[in-house]
């Protein structure tokens, strides 16, 4: 699969740079920004910030901004979870942790969204999620 990228239409705001998990995106600011395609780890971050559009996904659409407010965020389902920590290791900000267990019949420890804030919605706890026990859901109204 391919890297995110950066167009022309880059204006050098910095922000996905700064904001960028992995430090995959540099630039000077008023610059147009690279990102470097073995750093890259598809989360879209940078898509979700740019407000001139300039980031195209690694299958080379054009992103769209999208507000904060409006970012899904991961469930994990407590009975289905084995406490792998595959999500826990996926996850680039630390936002999950093995915690107790909360579920009935649950004897290990299971994942938890303990930083919340800190998600950035980038969807790597679900895809390395072997079993399903994590999934994605639109915030609330």
């Amino acid at each position: 699969m391919l890297a995110y990228s950066i167009t022309d239409a880059c204006i050098g705001c910095t922000l996905c740079a700064k904001n960028c998990p992995v430090g995959a995106i540099s630039g000077k600011p008023k610059e147009q920004h690279t990102i470097d395609p073995d750093a890259c780890i598809r989360c879209g971050l940078c898509g979700r910030l740019c407000a001139k559009g300039a980031v195209l996904d690694a299958d080379g659409f054009k992103t769209v901004r999208v507000n904060k407010k409006l970012w899904w965020h991961p469930v994990i389902d407590a009975i289905e979870c084995v406490g792998c920590s595959l999500c826990v290791i996926n996850c680039p900000k630390g936002c999950i942790e093995l915690g107790e267990p909360k579920a009935e019949g649950n004897t290990g420890a299971i994942a938890e969204i303990v930083h919340p804030e800190s998600c950035i919605a980038c969807r790597l706890c679900v895809s390395a999620c072997p079993i399903d026990a994590i999934h994605m859901e639109e915030p609330a109204n």
